[in-house]
């Protein structure tokens, strides 16, 4: 099953520079958020479809949303984060005028969810909204840490701290509105399950011994030659008919599966790492793959076994499914409720 949903109820402006706050806090550095500090705040004019990225004074006014301002810094602050990943429906290499539009839709989307939520009676309380925001700040192991973070994304505490009670209140009147109004019935529920069958499929399992020539992260070009020509040895040894355990009791270097002939047993797509589990996955039984490089070496792969994906049973996914159909419904009606608020509104903006 796979959710859809828009940017702006499930990844909110400072709550997504929250992930970025915390690597600073710990010593990292991914960059700030402040304008012309590499990746965003005054950009290289690069265009998207005819549109160029904004450049200029971070102060710049590049929307507004029934008079109230959006600025360059704002909308750099939202891109700085997408760049750095910290949102999974959007692409961290997309041109910068394309994210910079979708970071004022963002925008004004916030701006038009934080007027509706304090139009109405669903607001979470200032005591909630203090418990939120030092729950934030206990993440933080001393105060100084917390300024350090605060100033490489640009941010004073105080603008930090609006920005991040308005997310939250956000995320309550959302929450309120759209997502504890829905209920999936039974009904509804198995009528998906039953006319979305490829949905609702277990993956394929690959059953896999394996040889590993160990080469160390920290080894030399002529270290790395010779573990190479020790796996080149064992893969023409296993290609020759040698039996495939035998050898791996002899040769491997992993001291888990070589006892057991390199046998991995049964295992899912992404439980090894990418190499392994891309070259493992495009398999049949009984073949013997090239040699594989991974952070551990040298790998030579014997495909034992293949699962194809089987039929879930409904009571298995029964609780996943009613939460994903509740998402989908609520995003859904969120757009819709967006359309209509922006349709209302006065908005200007410069892309």
């Amino acid at each position: 099953m796979k959710r859809t949903s828009g940017i702006a109820w499930s990844t909110l402006g400072f709550t997504l520079i929250l992930g970025s706050m915390m690597i600073a806090g710990c010593g990292g550095n991914e960059g700030s958020g402040e304008a012309g500090s590499g990746g965003s705040g005054s950009f290289d004019g690069a265009s998207q479809g005819g549109a160029a990225a904004i450049t200029g004074d971070p102060s710049k006014v590049v929307a507004s949303v029934d008079g109230d301002e959006i600025t360059l810094k704002q909308v750099s602050r939202v891109v700085s984060g997408w760049r750095q990943g910290r949102a999974p429906d959007v692409n961290p290499s997309a041109p910068e005028a394309e994210l910079q539009t979708r970071a004022i839709d963002f925008l004004v989307e916030q701006r038009l969810l934080s007027a509706a939520a304090d139009a109405s009676d669903l607001v979470p309380t200032s005591e909630d909204l203090d418990a939120s925001y030092q729950q934030v700040r206990s993440q933080f192991p001393t105060e100084e840490q917390f300024k350090t973070a605060l100033s490489m994304q640009g941010l004073t505490e105080e603008e930090f701290a609006q920005g991040f009670r308005q997310d939250v209140k956000i995320q309550y009147f959302v929450q309120k509105k759209f997502f504890e109004t829905i209920t999936i019935t039974d009904e509804e529920a198995k009528t998906y399950f039953e006319s979305h069958p490829e949905e609702f499929q277990s993956p394929a399992q690959m059953k896999a011994s394996h040889i590993l020539i160990r080469v160390a992260p920290t080894a030399t070009p002529d270290e790395d030659a010779a573990a190479r020509s020790k796996a080149e040895s064992a893969l023409a040894r296993a290609r020759s008919g040698e039996d495939f355990a035998a050898l791996a009791r002899e040769v491997s270097e992993d001291e888990t599966t070589a006892p057991n002939g390199g046998d991995l047993g049964f295992f899912g797509p992404g439980m090894m790492v990418p190499p392994f589990d891309q070259a493992v996955f495009a398999m049949s039984p009984g073949d013997v793959s090239d040699i594989v490089k991974t952070q551990f070496g040298y790998h030579i792969i014997h495909a034992v076994d293949r699962q194809e994906p089987q039929p879930m049973e409904y009571m298995d996914v029964e609780p996943r499914l009613k939460q994903y159909l509740v998402q989908q419904q609520a995003s859904e009606d969120l757009q819709v409720y967006l359309d209509e608020l922006r349709a209302a509104a006065d908005i200007d903006r410069d892309i």
